[in-house]
């Protein structure tokens, strides 16, 4: 058997009480977990008194030479062992340890196991959490879980895509750096995976997502405003209805012995009896209108209940959501060169959003990364603090067409530079936002340090 001895934690274990260092010591074989001890640091005053006592002695441990100066040594004391408390173990501790949750003690100090044992063996984080959990509920309860909780973490895949994360600032036409020009700017940047969490015992949602880390992609590409600027903001409805005698029948599922008995006993009675019972006048053509429409459900036809009253039941209809929409952008750039430096920014901007839109390769073929996202900003007098307040504002994109047409003049023509340069290019891009517009986009803004002004048309 091998033990993996963690690093040592600062940890606040409750409001108000000073944070106290851990270190977890797993003894483990053949991937499998065998005992689990748990050790707070303690000052040397504190080891020398309790290595005069005759319970605490067997419980206290020393770590020489791993001082941060390198000279003193560091003392511990066994709080518990397999599960259980030790008589070292306070009452902030045991208060502590039986709480759940992400920043709770007992997740932080299995955090420091795992780190342990990934470290200390080729077996992966991801393995290890299965056989933590497994080990702690065997140590509890002698059986196997049923998990009622699981975390899947992006860190626990070790996917990383080759991207370039450096571009130059590409103007066209190149001087428009130089003018208080209103413009339009795209930059990129990557997102990570992130956590998906799910929990039985959380009434409200069992699923909660961790947030995505968001890596800014160094480099721009600035060109002006072109005409038929434009977007398009939807939501998918669809109609719904819901006659009388669909809704009865629904009642079925909420309980279906008590209605199957009464709908049974009243479709027998008689008119009479069922005006007397109902006390309705109406009831006749309830029950009617319900015979008839069982009746055409069971032999699978439709239309008796019109063909037979000359009527159709109150189909109550209403307009319900189905669905927000992706907003989706079109851009197209006419960009010709005046001299060979300007033919080069040209060059580069294409390749600037091919590059960005392609996917990228993992360190494995199991895995291809996602392409960086993309942010547009239409700019006003050359203020990139300043949204245009007259235009629409977009939120972050992925680019998922892009066109482009060497010969947009209708004939094969090239400069006479080294390159060959083409007289004009023309792009037509396909952008897409990630998340649907809602309503804290016009009161938040969608993403930090972008505030939304009540005077600009927004989205």
């Amino acid at each position: 058997m091998a033990e993996a001895t963690s690093k040592v934690q600062s940890i606040r274990i409750g409001i108000g009480i000073p944070t106290r260092d851990f270190r977890t010591i797993t003894t483990h074989e053949n991937g499998r977990i065998q005992k689990t001890v748990i050790q707070q640091e303690i000052s040397k005053s504190t080891f020398d008194s309790y290595a005069t006592d005759s319970v605490l002695s067997d419980l206290i441990a020393q770590k020489p030479g791993v001082a941060p100066d390198g000279s003193d040594d560091r003392y511990f004391v066994t709080v518990m062992d397999a599960g259980v408390l030790t008589n070292a173990a306070d009452f902030e501790f045991d208060v502590a340890i039986s709480k759940s949750g992400p920043t709770s003690l007992g997740t932080q100090l299995d955090n420091l196991q795992l780190d342990a044992l990934e470290d200390s063996t080729n077996i992966g984080r991801f393995t290890w959490r299965d056989e933590l959990k497994r080990f702690q509920h065997n140590e509890r309860t002698g059986e196997d879980p049923v998990q009622t909780q699981f975390t899947i973490s992006s860190d626990d895949f070790d996917i990383k895509g080759k991207r370039n994360e450096k571009y130059e600032n590409l103007f066209y036409p190149e001087d428009i750096r130089d003018t208080n020009q209103d413009r339009i700017r795209f930059s990129m940047f990557y997102q990570s995976g992130r956590s998906l969490s799910f929990d039985l015992q959380d009434g409200n949602n069992p699923f909660t997502f961790g947030e995505r880390k968001v890596t800014t992609i160094e480099g721009s590409v600035t060109l002006p405003i072109q005409s038929g600027i434009q977007d398009t903001n939807q939501v998918d409805y669809q109609r719904g209805q819901l006659n009388p005698i669909t809704g009865a029948l629904a009642s079925i599922a909420l309980d279906p012995l008590q209605f199957g008995s009464q709908i049974v006993n009243i479709l027998n009675m008689d008119a009479g009896r069922i005006r007397e019972t109902l006390k309705s006048d109406a009831s006749q053509n309830i029950i009617n209108a319900l015979r008839v429409y069982l009746a055409q459900t069971a032999v699978g036809t439709q239309g008796l209940i019109p063909r037979t009253t000359g009527a159709i039941l109150n189909p109550n209809m209403e307009l319900l959501l189905q669905a927000p929409q992706l907003r989706s952008f079109q851009f197209n750039f006419t960009m010709s060169a005046r001299d060979s430096k300007e033919a080069s920014q040209i060059r580069k901007i294409i390749r600037f959003f091919k590059q960005g839109m392609t996917v990228k390769r993992s360190q494995t073929s199991l895995f291809i990364v996602s392409p960086n996202m993309f942010r547009i900003q239409y700019i006003r007098d050359n203020d990139s603090s300043q949204d245009h307040p007259s235009i629409g504002k977009i939120k972050d994109c992925a680019l998922t067409a892009i066109n482009t047409n060497y010969t947009p003049d209708g004939t094969y023509m090239t400069f006479d530079d080294q390159a060959r340069s083409m007289t004009s290019y023309q792009i037509g891009m396909q952008f897409t936002e990630l998340e649907p517009l809602t309503e804290s986009d016009f009161l938040e803004g969608d993403r930090p340090g972008r505030v939304p002004n009540p005077e600009s048309v927004g989205y």
